[in-house]
């Protein structure tokens, strides 16, 4: 039996072209990376679909209050890590690094809360049983 597999192997080997073999390997190598392509793209949209809902309205006073955060928020001196560098009778500047990000956040978080009644997703479940 084992000889017949390797002489059927042999004899195949035999009757394939390797140009032909090339084709056929780039061919489904080519379906691959198109099914992978489609894979993505549906991935892509199952992840947009099961994104939660924003009303236009309630991203309207989100973006206002991340922007009254950071309005709120001190841009001073002392926030910032900096070094100059001093070439002839120019000063350049070697990097700047924002050293209040928790500062920010902060008040953006504090903003939103502020703007938004946040509740657990069990609490609203609740509160819509009660409302109907």
């Amino acid at each position: 039996m084992e000889n017949s597999s390797l002489d059927n192997i042999i004899k195949y080997k035999d009757e394939i072209n390797p140009e032909a073999m090339q084709n056929m390997i780039d061919s489904l190598q080519q379906k691959v990376s198109t099914l992978n392509e489609e894979i993505n793209h549906k991935k892509q949209v199952l992840e947009d679909i099961n994104k939660p809902i924003l009303k236009k309205e309630d991203y309207n006073l989100l973006v206002n209050a991340i922007v009254d955060g950071i309005d709120n928020t001190s841009f001073e001196e002392g926030n910032f890590d900096w070094e100059p560098e001093f070439c002839g009778k120019e000063v350049q500047l070697n990097y700047l690094t924002f050293e209040g990000q928790e500062y920010l956040l902060e008040a953006i978080q504090t903003a939103i809360e502020s703007t938004f009644k946040i509740v657990e997703e069990e609490d609203e479940q609740e509160n819509s049983f009660e409302n109907e």
